[in-house]
């Protein structure tokens, strides 16, 4: 790789990174100069593909510097012993060096010029990196639009934090507003987002509605033939939107199927599906098909049960049961194809056992294999498929109480691991990857009420969180 490919701002980082890693075991600093020029690389190439020029691509890159700095620094102390001052040998280290550098740090001008400088060039960027990293244009980010369907507060006690504005990057307050827990909000590939459920808001005859970020208006939609909360809406290939089971206000649980088309915002009844059930979960096949799992019918038994919806022949099929019922677990598609299917609870007794178990389901062989055991029982929790292929699981309700650990699943060696823990344990969030690799996570429910006050960020590269403030 030739240095002079780069832009300066690409090197300017590069640079800053030698700096606060001064002074670590020379293999931990190989380790993240390495990690951090193959990140720059990679920002770089991608940028360049997308025709973007020059300037754009160094200040987009500076800005982000800034959002990085709280994680550098994470990373940087969490060595132990003598690695804990490397950041005051890294500083004397370069009071002893001589020439144009050793001036230029021994002068108080030249300091004070540096430092407004790049705290003005920086702060100014960080709100386009933001506004890049999280937008509502993207269907890779576009889940945000449910995050935090619950109260927002300031919550002082948290006035220490760094602040983040929500209506900065995801303008979804307006979808917050009519959205309650058990309904469903769906990206559409026009920008808009689909609400589903709401059953009890006043008005609200359809059962759906339709929001338009740009305009910031709802509008309504046909009617769907049963209102429901406690479904699945699943984003289908062809643009679609496939809505499952789920309760009516009665409290029965629906085996009925419907499927709503943007193109004319109308909703068309498909064939039912074999089991009824609510708080399920589905996943999108590679091959455009519909994997729904789990849930519970309306005698309140959890089911083992799974079936597969295709939309080219509007038919389901019954595959291999799980080896467990599970109700409120998650199911994610792994990069080989395969779905990994956590957690859940177990209805019994009149009681609910929350798991700890994890199954996969290939769709090529129609069977489910163990993926082994993580440490927490949750149910109502998120998982994430991170760009490596790693499954990040977050939160949940466990025995006791809202869950705060996080664990990470390595499908290549069928285990899995700690990942650290958030501030506030929530459950029925929402986590969505943004477009640097990250995860966010936000909004649902603590222990004590609301979780909508505090936004967490994972970075999968150092496995550390960054806890942030919400600013309504």
């Amino acid at each position: 790789m030739n240095p002079s490919r780069l832009p300066f701002a690409a090197r300017f980082v590069r640079q800053w990174v030698r700096l606060y890693t001064l002074g670590l075991p020379t293999a931990d600093r190989d380790a993240r100069l390495a990690e951090i020029e193959s990140d720059i690389w990679e920002e770089v190439d991608f940028a360049r593909g997308q025709g973007k020029s020059s300037p754009f691509i160094g200040f987009h890159i500076c800005s982000r510097l800034l959002l990085g700095i709280p994680m550098d620094l994470s990373w940087r102390m969490a060595g132990r012993g003598a690695e804990r001052d490397a950041l005051g040998r890294s500083a004397r280290t370069l009071q002893q060096k001589g020439g144009a550098l050793g001036l230029a740090f021994r002068s108080r001008i030249a300091v004070g010029i540096m430092l407004v400088t790049g705290a003005l060039f920086l702060t100014a960027g960080s709100v386009t990196a933001i506004r890049d990293q999280i937008t509502v244009g993207d269907r890779v980010d576009t889940p945000l639009v449910s995050m935090g369907l619950s109260d927002l507060d300031t919550h002082p006690h948290h006035a220490d934090l760094p602040r983040i504005e929500l209506t900065s990057f995801v303008p979804h307050l307006a979808v917050k507003a009519r959205t309650r827990r058990g309904d469903s909000v769906t990206a559409l590939p026009d920008g808009r987002v689909l609400v589903v459920g709401d059953l009890s808001s006043p008005g609200n005859r359809d059962g759906a509605r339709v929001y338009r970020p740009a305009k910031n208006v709802w509008q309504s939609t046909a009617y769907l033939a049963d209102k429901r909360r406690w479904h699945t809406s699943t984003l289908l290939l062809d643009g679609r939107v496939l809505v499952t089971g789920g309760r009516e206000i009665s409290g029965e649980v629906l085996h009925t199927v419907e499927i709503f088309d943007p193109l004319d915002d109308t909703w068309t009844s498909t064939s039912v599906m074999h089991h009824g059930r609510a708080h399920h979960a589905a996943a999108l096949l590679n091959d455009g098909r519909v994997l729904v799992v789990g849930g519970f019918d309306s005698d309140l038994r959890t089911l083992t049960s799974a079936e597969v919806y295709d939309p080219a022949t509007q038919t389901w099929s019954l595959v291999g049961h799980m080896s467990e019922g599970r109700s409120v677990p998650t199911a994610s598609v792994l990069h080989d194809g395969r779905v990994l299917v956590s957690g859940g609870s177990h209805i019994g007794a009149g009681s609910a056992a929350m798991r700890n178990t994890a199954e996969i389901y290939n769709p090529i062989t129609n069977s489910w294999r163990s993926a082994g055991r993580f440490e927490v029982n949750r149910a109502g929790h998120s998982a994430t498929v991170l760009r490596d292929g790693r499954v990040l699981v977050v939160g949940g309700a466990g025995a006791a109480s809202t869950v705060a650990k996080a664990e990470m699943y390595d499908p290549e060696m069928n285990a899995w691991y700690p990942a650290g823990s958030l501030t506030l344990a929530r459950t029925d969030h929402s986590a969505a990857m943004m477009s640097d690799g990250r995860i966010i996570v936000a909004g649902g429910w603590s222990n004590d009420g609301s979780a909508g006050h505090l936004v967490e960020l994972f970075d999968p590269r150092v496995g550390t969180w960054l806890t942030m403030a919400v600013s309504p």
